[in-house]
């Protein structure tokens, strides 16, 4: 999600003007607890730089699985590649045969 600072709350007058990026804790806190803490104010945080962590971490993962994916479709297009080349020997096949007195 993005947000810009309301700055005339007197709070977060100092904070950057720019556009800034987050997560929502609680949708954090679903898949990985340890990421999120209680703050005293009573809103909740995230650890932000062990956030970068687990998404370098799971890009790494995911990067695997689409290599593993990878090699499987051209293997099947291999494959498809040879049915189609048998396909068309044995129509050649048939038509030779048909083409027979």
């Amino acid at each position: 999600m993005h947000f810009t600072w309301d700055r005339t709350q007197e709070e977060v007058k100092d904070f950057p003007e720019l556009r800034q990026f987050a997560v929502i804790a609680q949708d954090v806190q679903e898949y990985v607890p340890e990421l999120v803490e209680n703050k005293d104010n009573g809103y909740l945080g995230v650890n932000y730089p062990v956030l970068a962590a687990f998404a370098v971490e799971g890009n790494r993962v995911q990067q695997e699985v689409i290599d593993k994916q990878q090699g499987v479709i051209e293997e099947q297009n291999a494959k498809i590649a040879q049915l189609q080349k048998d396909i068309e020997e044995l129509r050649e096949m048939l038509q030779a045969l048909s083409a027979k007195p």
